[in-house]
């Protein structure tokens, strides 16, 4: 789903606002732990609006939750390869 940036001279387009989210968020826990990570700074950082990013991922625990369940079926999918 593609969003719009308010502001821009030219709407920048988000492809898919969830995985850019998400991505980001991975990114900041890891560098700078989970107090850092907020919806605001997510929305902030991509550019966006905190509602656009609340349609996406409804509050930080799930955000958080999500990350988690990623990294958990790439640890997976890993000792399937290793064991098989």
């Amino acid at each position: 789903m593609n969003t719009f940036i308010k502001g821009d001279a030219m709407p920048k387009i988000i492809e898919d606002v969830r995985e850019s989210a998400l991505a980001l968020s991975r990114r900041i826990l890891l560098e700078e732990g989970a107090q850092a990570l907020t919806i605001r700074r997510v929305a902030a950082d991509l550019g966006l609006g905190t509602g656009t990013i609340y349609n996406y991922l409804p509050s930080k625990d799930v955000l958080l939750a999500q990350i988690m369940l990623e990294d958990l079926h790439l640890l997976i999918a890993l000792f399937e390869d290793i064991l098989l």
